[in-house]
């Protein structure tokens, strides 16, 4: 890392790529201008040079060949062996009057007067050569044989001083030739070190991404594979202030964040255990209280003062139960997504879990459930969950907001979904919290809140094929949950219903029944008021005792508490599935520990009552048992 007291910041990746990428552009293009400044105007100026030396020689090897046919036929002539070829010459000497000059300037200094004698030389002998021909033509054959003589001396001259020019030429030419070559070579050395010094570029260019990129990417990886193993103590080092770095530091606040998330679960878990675990020990006596007042509230010469004090005692204690109730179910194994459930009794119960709240924080509620509402689609538990969350939200907004706290509840059903609404007077949604709503751990509650509230149930809602949104109304806050209906089913027969019971008299008369319950408190209340019925009742205290006294007193109907010491519940259950499966179906369970229930409980739901159940509850179960 650069030191601080330097004043310099690290450069950032998409800098170093810039730097970069310019850098070979640069590279790339400086090579290019070298070769065009060292290599191509000498290439250019041989190119130039050779053309007009070139066309020069081009040139005069043309008329040194129509020099030498001529004088070829001037000898014929002379010699008379060929009398046509007086034409021949006459045609070349006609020709050669218009002939144009070789540009002689163009040529180099030590070429031009070799070349300017080779052409004073040409002139000479077509002059001669006319001389010949005009010797001929008088008749003078004597004076035509010395004139070529004479032009065969010149012509002797006139080549040696071409091959003396082509000499001089190819000197030249090899000249520029090794000048050019040199360039070339140069040119390729410094290639050669251009090459090397790319090479030496890109091994520091290499090196220096996987200092700055590779190795901290790794370091990340190594991280995340931690997390995934279930180690939220994983770190990573924080190397440089760019873009990796800041994914480190983001890495790091993640882990942190979810440290504290998983020992806030780990306490909540903790509590929901020790609340499943002391369940049973709550409800029962809250079933013991709510029995005795129910049988004491039988007795028709109970006093008008002591009746109210009894009926009041056994509302605190439904109450009591509801709560109880209400809060295990946050632990008990959960219904599949796909369940049908009604709605308003969800939003009913997530109501009465956050209605302590109510009075104290001063807080309305205004309800408008539609009665008509169908089923909906989804998990109840899990949709409570949503629900308690939502209102616990809009209490929490409104906790510190003035005036009127009203806090608004509606269901409806529209196009083939169901809609629930929670609505709140509270201050509403900070506009820079709109577009993170529903992203997890973001919240305006700093330390109290974990930001997973309105994540986790947006994601319970999906999960079910529905929706959560947000849809504010002027002077409300309104989160608006939507779900699928279930499908209309199809109506059957309709069934023998058993008849209520009655609310005195013999409504269990004969029947046998044995309750098996280890709490005398709860087991001698049911035992009383179902003898008080007309019911034959034994007892037994522990799954043990019920079995024996099961299969020896052939009951109609077994009523068996589900935890209890030696033998529970439902291993009293799953003794008489084995042994008498008939007595199995006859056999019903009180639960004050809501955790054990679920899919996988193996008691239908139809004979399990929850505690503190009433005690015409119990009577109804058992009627419908016995009656099929």
């Amino acid at each position: 890392m650069i030191p601080p007291w330097l004043g310099l910041r690290p450069i950032r990746l998409r800098e170093l790529a810039f730097f970069a990428a310019a850098g070979v552009v640069a590279y790339l293009a400086s090579f290019a201008i070298y070769l065009a400044v060292s290599v191509a105007p000498r290439a250019e100026r041989l190119r130039q040079d050779t053309r007009p030396v070139l066309a020069i020689f081009e040139q005069l090897s043309a008329r040194t060949s129509r020099l030498e046919r001529a004088v070829a036929d001037a000898r014929r002539v002379v010699a008379g062996t060929d009398s046509s070829a007086i034409d021949s010459l006459r045609a070349f000497l006609a020709q050669a009057g218009g002939v144009r000059a070789a540009p002689f300037d163009r040529a180099p200094d030590t070429l031009r007067v070799l070349l300017g004698r080779s052409a004073v030389l040409g002139s000479t002998i077509e002059t001669r050569l006319y001389e010949l021909v005009a010797n001929l033509e008088l008749g003078r054959p004597r004076d035509a044989a010395r004139l070529l003589d004479r032009v065969d001396s010149i012509h002797g001259a006139m080549t040696q001083v071409l091959v003396d020019a082509e000499r001089v030429g190819l000197d030249e030419l090899t000249t520029r030739e090794a000048a050019l070559g040199l360039a070339v070579e140069t040119a390729v050395r410094t290639a050669s070190w251009w090459a090397a010094l790319s090479v030496v570029l890109v091994v520091m260019l290499l090196v220096s991404i996987a200092r700055l990129v590779q190795r901290p990417l790794a370091q990340l990886e190594d991280g995340l594979e931690q997390v995934a193993r279930g180690d939220l103590n994983a770190r990573v080092e924080v190397q440089r202030d760019d873009e990796i770095g800041a994914l480190a530091s983001h890495f790091n606040e993640m882990t942190s964040v979810l440290r504290a998330r998983a020992e806030e679960q780990g306490r909540f878990a903790a509590a929901g255990q020790l609340i499943a675990g002391v369940a049973h020990e709550v409800n029962n006596p809250l079933m013991a209280i709510a029995s005795v007042t129910d049988t004491r509230l039988d007795d028709p010469e109970l006093g008008e003062e002591l009746r109210g004090e009894l009926q009041q005692i056994r509302r605190q204690a439904r109450r009591a139960g509801k709560l109880l109730s209400g809060l295990l179910r946050f632990v008990r194994s959960e219904a599949p997504p796909g369940t049908s459930l009604q709605l308003n009794d969800v939003l009913r119960s997530a109501t009465d879990l956050v209605s302590y709240r109510f009075g104290v924080e001063e807080i309305t509620l205004e309800e408008q459930l539609d009665p008509t509402l169908p089923p909906a689609l989804g998990a109840p538990g899990r949709l409570e969950q949503v629900f308690v969350n939502l209102l616990s939200n809009a209490a929490d907004a409104m906790y510190q907001a003035p005036g009127r706290r009203l806090l608004r509840i509606e269901t409806w059903s529209e196009g083939g979904h169901v809609y629930a609404a929670v609505g709140d007077t509270g201050p509403g949604v900070a506009p820079a919290m709109l577009q993170r709503l529903f992203h997890p751990f973001a919240t305006t509650k700093g330390a109290s809140g974990t930001g997973l509230g309105l994540y986790i149930s947006r994601q319970i809602v999906r999960e079910a094929g529905g929706e959560l949104e947000f849809e504010p109304r002027p002077g409300e806050t309104r989160f608006v949950v939507r779900m699928p209906a279930a499908p209309v089913p199809v109506p059957a027969p309709a069934a023998a219903v058993p008849a209520p019971p009655a609310a005195n008299g013999a409504g269990l008369e004969g029947t046998r029944v044995l309750v098996v319950d280890d709490e005398d408190a709860v087991r001698g209340p049911i035992v009383k008021y179902l003898r008080r019925r007309g019911a034959v009742v034994f007892e037994a205290r522990d799954g043990h005792e019920g079995y024996e006294g099961a299969l020896r007193e052939q009951p109609g109907a077994i009523i068996a508490d589900l935890r209890m010491p030696r033998l529970d519940g439902v291993g009293l259950y799953a003794a008489l599935r084995a042994a008498r499966p008939d007595l199995a179906d006859r056999t019903i369970i009180l639960s004050g520990d809501l955790s054990q229930l679920g899919p996988a409980f193996p008691v239908p739901e139809s004979r399990v009552l929850v505690k503190p159940a009433e005690l015409r509850e119990i009577e109804a179960a058992i009627i419908a048992v016995t009656r099929g």
